[in-house]
């Protein structure tokens, strides 16, 4: 019984971050978050701009805070190009950067609270 009623809050936790997820691509008008001008192409599903959520604070950091990571303020909308810049490229502290400077106060309002540099020492 413990373990189904595991697996209950997880699936409840999946449905639930889809939705905010969701919410925040839209609130964005399912444009990219560092330049609306990039391209994408128009996704099946709704016939928006195909764009991809990210936590801007890593869900990886969750213990670190004492409200959840897991809300609009901190779910930006990116085109593919720029989101795996944030994972895999070079220099991805260029987009941190300007995504930070343009979250910190909503972050602030949700009760998230940390610098520039810290969020840096999240993605080495």
């Amino acid at each position: 019984f413990g373990f189904i009623m595991g697996i209950i809050v997880i699936l409840a936790a999946l449905i639930c971050y889809a939705k905010i997820a969701a919410n925040a691509l839209k609130r964005a008008n399912y444009l990219c978050a560092v330049n609306k001008n990039h391209p994408s192409f128009i996704r099946r599903s709704n016939n928006q701009n195909y764009t991809e959520p990210h936590h801007l604070i890593p869900l990886a950091f969750q213990d670190k805070f004492v409200y959840s990571l897991d809300v609009e303020a901190n779910i930006i909308s990116l085109c593919s190009n720029c989101h795996n810049e944030i994972h895999y490229g070079k220099h991805p502290e260029i987009i941190i950067k300007k995504l930070y400077q343009e979250r910190v106060d909503e972050l602030r309002a949700a009760g998230i609270f940390i610098t520039l540099e810290n969020l840096l020492q999240c993605y080495k």
